[in-house]
């Protein structure tokens, strides 16, 4: 900014050395083209636009702290939310926890276990929590009577060729059985040879 010198004021005030020197260095500012405001922020040592650019961080600021508390609200909204949903799911574990209390006092009191041996009981609790606790009832079952899974299966697994087996045998005695049934003379010598007479 170019002042003329008809412009120009003269002004005789007394200050101490350091602020004289600054009055000159805006002086100076302001003969070179700088602004009022731009001059005496360069004799206060800042850069000229250095409150602009305060003004726009702090509008920058402003604006993320009002992100900030439209994000907190939600948060805050979200967290009352799952507050009152696990609230509600610790209700519903309580009443079923109860629940199972009262069906275990039930089911106590309806099966008379007086008469039985204690091994039958214990075998018989021990079924009841297994299928409780995930295991499959077959599995509980043959365990309960003492036997083993891979054992039955392996024993149901041999039924098969012992069944065909005996398909065979049949079907190799049945000409002997005709023979015997006759009473005729191969009767008698199937008989001699079996040693059956």
């Amino acid at each position: 900014m170019n002042v003329t010198p008809a412009e120009l004021v003269d002004c005789k005030v007394t200050v101490s050395p350091a602020l004289a020197r600054r009055i000159r260095k805006a002086k100076e500012a302001e003969q070179s083209g700088q602004d009022v405001h731009r001059a005496l922020m360069i004799a206060a040592g800042y850069e000229p636009d250095e409150i602009d650019k305060l003004k726009s961080y702090l509008e920058d600021m402003s604006s993320a702290l009002v992100e900030s508390e439209r994000a907190q609200e939600i948060t805050k909204t979200t967290v009352d939310r799952l507050t009152t949903d696990l609230t509600q799911s610790r209700n519903k574990v309580t009443e079923t926890n109860k629940n199972l209390e009262l069906l275990k006092a039930t089911l106590s009191q309806s099966v008379d276990t007086n008469g039985l041996p204690d091994k039958l009981t214990k075998n018989i609790i021990y079924l009841v929590e297994a299928i409780r606790g995930g295991e499959k009832p077959q599995t509980a079952l043959l365990a309960a009577a003492g036997y083993n899974i891979e054992d039955v299966d392996d024993a149901m697994s041999s039924i098969e060729p012992l069944k065909t087996n005996i398909t065979d045998l049949e079907t190799t005695v049945a000409p002997l059985r005709n023979a015997l049934a006759s009473n005729g003379l191969k009767s008698w010598v199937i008989r001699r040879i079996l040693s059956l007479s």
